[in-house]
């Protein structure tokens, strides 16, 4: 039975059918950018997690080049004396920048 008191005359079951209608949609929707949203989380926070150990590596590595250029600047360093005869004086000049 027609109602006159709502739009275009329907029925309260059917506006309350396509209410919930609307609504399960509105919640698959929403569930769908949830997971979405969770996905691309979990993928930030996986590659957050291997930048840091790259970083970390890296500065493990820098650590390890300067100890090894402080060596170098040591005047009673066998490899201060050992580049000195091989390194063009270039080099070597380089090399006394990077160390300072």
């Amino acid at each position: 039975m027609k109602n006159p008191n709502t739009p275009g005359g329907l029925t309260a079951d059917t506006i309350a059918r396509v209410s919930l209608e609307q609504a399960l949609i509105d919640v698959e929707v929403a569930n769908a950018r949830v997971v979405d949203l969770t996905e691309r989380l979990t993928e930030s926070a996986i590659e957050i997690q291997r930048l840091r150990a790259e970083v970390e590596r890296a500065r493990s590595v820098t650590a390890t080049v300067l100890t090894n250029l402080r060596f170098l600047r040591t005047p009673t360093s066998s490899l201060r004396r050992l580049a000195r005869a091989v390194l063009p004086v270039r080099v070597r000049q380089k090399l006394i920048r990077y160390i300072r």
